[in-house]
């Protein structure tokens, strides 16, 4: 009997476990795509944009530790191409925006580029934006940022209220201009601590 009670309540915390974790999933993101009307889970099914990316127009629902693959040699090109965090990872499970060298568009792979095209910044993981948890940001180039006045949230990745650590890792910010702005948060990474880190 007590042989029997055990394999039930084993079981059940397979099954738990099972759950709590299969929530998490792989999104594709290939703007050359049509649209985002596919489900952006295999590469055959890529979305358009990120979500919370300008223009995205997909069926989305957070879960910690989301993973966000951006197709290499292809330039996501927008004045508005902001992507704002869409929810918080974990420490155990951060969402990650990145790479898959497997995955790439031409003869070989090479960074998948966010051209800003002289808009004011590309990436906000901030309170304002929503939850700034638990973020690993990898292998992506960043580029065309105009910065013309000192403003809030003007920067190529603007950081702010931080409630988790992040992650840079081989990332890529050039050709970016902020002449006319004087104020600190027009910068390449804007990062206001909060008790947290950011690893570059």
């Amino acid at each position: 009997m007590t042989r029997c009670l055990r394999i039930v309540v084993d079981s059940i915390l397979f099954l738990l476990l099972s759950f709590s974790t299969g929530w998490t999933a792989t999104y594709y993101i290939d703007f050359n795509a049509a649209d985002d009307s596919a489900n952006g889970t295999t590469k055959l099914t890529p979305w358009k944009h990120c979500p919370g990316m300008n223009g995205f127009s997909g069926s989305y629902s957070h879960e910690a530790g989301d993973r966000f693959i951006f197709k290499g040699g292809v330039e996501w090109l927008g004045k508005y191409i902001l992507i704002d965090q869409v929810g918080a990872g974990t420490s155990q499970n951060p969402d990650y925006y990145g790479i898959d060298q497997t995955w790439y568009s031409g003869g070989s792979w090479s960074r998948p580029v966010l051209n800003a095209n002289g808009g004011t910044s590309i990436m906000r993981i901030s309170a304002a934006g929503g939850p700034a948890a638990w973020v690993t940001v990898e292998g992506i180039e960043f580029t065309g940022v105009v910065i013309n006045t000192d403003e809030s949230y003007k920067a190529n990745i603007y950081l702010y209220g931080l409630t988790g650590d992040v992650i840079f890792d081989n990332i890529y910010i050039h050709n970016w201009d902020k002449t006319s702005a004087t104020d600190g948060t027009a910068s390449a990474i804007y990062y206001n601590p909060q008790n947290h880190t950011v690893a570059v």
